[in-house]
This record gives structure tokens, C-alpha cells and sequence, in this order.
């Protein structure tokens, strides 16, 4: 089994699957996609953007509803907007892939001179056990 050989070759695809989303990155002058969210059958409308609302509308007859239900609707859209543009429904949290792939290098440079230097010491362990027992 050569430990050294395999994880050195899962840093290097490591790197390379970083390299690929670095790539595959969407332009960061793009706009963020928009979340929009309804309750109270439409009466109530709110947009978020990276978890942030920019637009609440609220038809005329919205007030027309009760202090509470107005209340209710209002905290449903604007969960249901911030939500969407939540981390946890899949988006994925912006990240800085050159930078992880950079202390990526640094690790797999770093794992694969501790892992010689191991097997370094256990093959000249070996080697003095077998010296021993001849």
C-alpha cells in the first residue's frame, strides 16, 4: 500500500476539481439571482436578494386585513424570500476557489514530505528489526 502515492494523487484531484470550479465560477459582476416570495394570496409580495430584501410591496386591500394576519402574511413572504436565497437550499456560499486552492498545494506540498519522511523512519525501522533477528 503506498500511502504517500494516494494521497498525493487525492490532493492533485483535489486541486484539479478546484481549478474546474474556479473555472465554472459564474462572473462576479453578474447580478445576484432574485428571490420572490407571496402571501395572503398576493396581497403581500417581498424580493431578496442574497439575504438581503430589496422590494416589499403590499396591495391596497392587504390592509384591509387584520393587524395579526397582515403581521402573519408579512413574516411568511419575507421568510419564504430569504429562504430562497439561503445557503442551505443549495446555493453555493461564495468562497475564494483560488485561494483554497492555494492552501490545497500548501497541504498536499506539506502531507507528501511527512508522509516520505515516514515511511523513511518505519522502512529504516523495519530494516533494523530484520538486522536484529538475523
Amino acid at each position: 500500500m503506498d500511502l504517500t502515492g494516494d494521497l498525493d494523487q487525492m490532493l492533485t484531484r483535489s486541486r484539479e476539481l478546484l481549478r474546474t470550479m474556479q473555472a465554472a465560477r459564474p462572473d462576479e459582476d453578474a447580478p445576484a439571482p432574485e428571490a420572490v416570495s407571496e402571501a395572503a394570496g398576493g396581497l403581500v409580495r417581498v424580493v431578496a436578494v442574497s439575504q438581503r430584501l430589496t422590494s416589499l410591496e403590499l396591495d391596497p386591500r392587504a390592509m384591509r386585513l387584520a393587524s395579526v394576519e397582515l403581521a402573519e402574511a408579512l413574516l411568511a413572504a419575507v421568510n419564504g424570500a430569504l429562504d430562497a436565497t439561503s445557503p442551505a437550499t443549495g446555493e453555493v456560499v461564495a468562497m475564494d476557489a483560488r485561494q483554497l486552492a492555494e492552501e490545497v498545494a500548501k497541504i498536499q506540498d506539506q502531507g507528501v514530505r511527512q508522509m516520505a519522511a515516514i515511511t523513511d523512519a518505519i522502512s529504516a525501522a523495519i530494516a533494523q528489526v530484520q538486522r536484529a533477528t538475523r
